[in-house]
């Protein structure tokens, strides 16, 4: 999603694993300096399932949701610069994110 014109663009990358073309999600409602981006079952660690669609099953809301605990989407602004705040990310960052695959595959993981 960055533009051509970026000079500090965030590595959308895990940084538990290293796994990069996959939905990575990151701290809600935290400064950029400490975020940590993490893929799916990473950030899941064995407690919950995650759905091909990216959701997951929340007990305490009796609903399937795109939250894990406190980790929200990590859905980059044009710029790469930042990540767009929770209830602020535009339509077109929803279906960004959305496409993304939401396991890593094995040709997506990186060196962490």
């Amino acid at each position: 999603m960055a533009t051509e014109t970026t000079t500090n663009v965030i590595p959308y990358k895990c940084a538990t694993c290293g796994a990069e073309v996959c939905k990575l999600w990151r701290l809600y409602n935290t400064f950029l300096s400490h975020q940590r981006l993490m893929c799916g079952p990473c950030a899941l660690a064995d407690q919950k399932q995650i759905s091909a669609g990216g959701y997951v099953y929340d007990k305490s809301i009796y609903q399937h949701c795109d939250q894990i605990g406190g980790l929200v989407p990590a859905v980059p602004t044009p710029d790469g610069e930042t990540f767009w705040g929770y209830s602020s990310v535009p339509p077109e960052g929803v279906a960004w994110w959305r496409n993304l695959p939401s396991y890593p595959t094995t040709t997506s993981k990186g060196a962490a």
